[in-house]
């Protein structure tokens, strides 16, 4: 499974070819090869995409790059945490995102607490269960005229210590309410 993607290969290429010559008047690395800009998207969608993909919309494209995990920066900015110029063997940890379940219509239900106040009534809403904390895929940011894209696996875990700390305070708050 170590091989690349379609989409992150013949993106990378397309960049190495146009970045040079006369396609980087439209679409090209920047100075850290961190992240690609898109300079002229009306040009790029019309002269360069249809040279290395099957498409000549510029959504189409945008949509490829949000499956594949990657952030929009300022000015038509692109960049992914494996995404970097002279490093291919970082295209095989770029993955295509699974498609989210698409989720049944049911009948809305009432909201309700499984903590119960002593009268039996429904308890307020910060008793209520707390949400999930769902990290990103990775973090990019544009600080100092640079990129910085993080680690996906450290946002994970991050993530994880969050929630940990989050449900750790509401059981705390629980035995407190309880003993009132």
């Amino acid at each position: 499974r170590g091989v690349p993607q379609q989409f992150p290969r013949k993106l990378y290429d397309l960049l190495e070819a146009e970045s040079g010559g006369a396609g980087s008047a439209y679409v090209h690395w920047s100075p850290t090869g961190r992240a690609f800009r898109i300079a002229n998207a009306a040009l790029f969608s019309a002269l360069i995409l249809p040279k290395h993909f099957k498409t000549n919309k510029l959504s189409s494209f945008q949509r490829n790059l949000n499956l594949y995990g990657f952030r929009k920066g300022p000015d038509s900015t692109y960049c992914h945490p494996y995404f970097v110029r002279g490093n291919e063997e970082g295209l095989s940890q770029l993955r295509k995102r699974p498609k989210a379940p698409r989720a049944k219509k049911q009948a809305p239900r009432p909201v309700t607490s499984p903590v119960s106040s002593p009268v039996g009534k429904p308890s307020p809403a910060y008793l209520q269960p707390i949400r999930v904390i769902s990290p990103t895929t990775s973090t990019c940011s544009y600080t100092n005229n640079s990129y910085n894209c993080n680690d996906p696996f450290k946002a994970r875990a991050e993530a994880q210590r969050k929630q940990e700390r989050l449900t750790m305070l509401a059981d705390a708050m629980l035995l407190m309410l309880d003993g009132e």
